[in-house]
């Protein structure tokens, strides 16, 4: 399930995740539960959440993703670093994308 998905997705850090989004992201979460638990898929992930999302998805009572990919590479700061380290906790497995950096990094 990749956050971008939801309408008012954006703005990923922030304190609180909108009833919109959360209901969205839950409405998504519960199909791929549902395939999961039919037998049609292994393991079900999410893409681009932060803790705060997984919480919200949580929160609904729903199973904890298999996996998180996120952009992470040497040049991801001390937040995305404890947000890893938050997912390792949970027992998420994270995936990086962008390995090598960003586009947007800087060439200086």
């Amino acid at each position: 399930l990749q956050k971008p998905l939801c309408p008012g997705a954006k703005g990923s850090k922030t304190v609180k995740v909108s009833r919109q989004l959360a209901k969205c992201l839950h409405a998504f979460w519960l199909g791929l539960t549902e395939a999961q638990r039919s037998g049609k898929v292994r393991a079900i992930g999410v893409s681009n959440f932060a803790p705060l999302h997984v919480r919200s998805l949580l929160a609904s009572g729903g199973p904890i993703p298999a996996v998180n990919q996120i952009e992470y590479h040497p040049f991801v700061g001390k937040a995305v670093r404890d947000d890893v380290e938050w997912f390792r906790k949970m027992g998420i497995a994270v995936v990086a994308h962008s390995p090598l950096g960003s586009s947007k990094m800087s060439t200086d």
